[in-house]
């Protein structure tokens, strides 16, 4: 009893040694990966030797310099550009502190116009109900933090100016 549809597999035996598979389309073939742009790759490793103090030093002029790398810092001396993406490190101390500061006087400044806005539409609602009395304090409280912002928009500016 066989099935019309079944075939049997060839044996092993009549197998050839080679089998010869076509090669792919060219749409399939890839160059191997690699990261970064072609650009930015770098494959020569330049190395020379330094003591403790000469490594220091080398560190201490980089960071003086922009913030380098070593590396960075030997290309920008040898060659006159420390190439892209040179900057390396946390930002110094007076950046990162300014930058905090910076932070600070925006929220500060966010929360005075949001509470500038509320104080808003209760005036809105006491003038509505007919509440003169209440509508004149909150008035006045609209003109107090209309102060302090403009006091905290200064204050902004002597930052910014002495950080220059």
């Amino acid at each position: 009893m066989s099935d019309p549809e079944f075939h049997e597999a060839p044996s092993a035996r009549e197998a050839p040694a080679i089998i010869h598979l076509p090669a792919p389309p060219p749409e399939r073939r890839r160059e191997p990966a690699r990261s970064g742009s072609a650009k930015r790759q770098r494959q020569h490793v330049e190395q020379f030797r330094t003591d403790d103090a000469e490594h220091a030093e080398l560190q201490r002029r980089a960071w003086a310099d922009g913030r380098l790398s070593v590396s960075a810092y030997c290309r920008k001396r040898t060659l006159g550009d420390p190439g892209p993406r040179h900057a390396r490190g946390p930002a110094p101390p007076d950046v990162r502190l300014h930058a905090r500061q910076l932070s600070e006087f925006n929220r500060i400044g966010n929360n005075l116009n949001q509470a500038t806005r509320a104080l808003n539409e209760l005036r809105i609602i006491a003038r509505e109900i007919a509440a003169d009395r209440l509508a004149r304090i909150i008035g006045d409280a609209i003109e107090r933090n209309r102060t302090a912002i403009e006091e905290l928009r200064a204050a902004l500016m002597a930052s910014l100016r002495a950080h220059d």
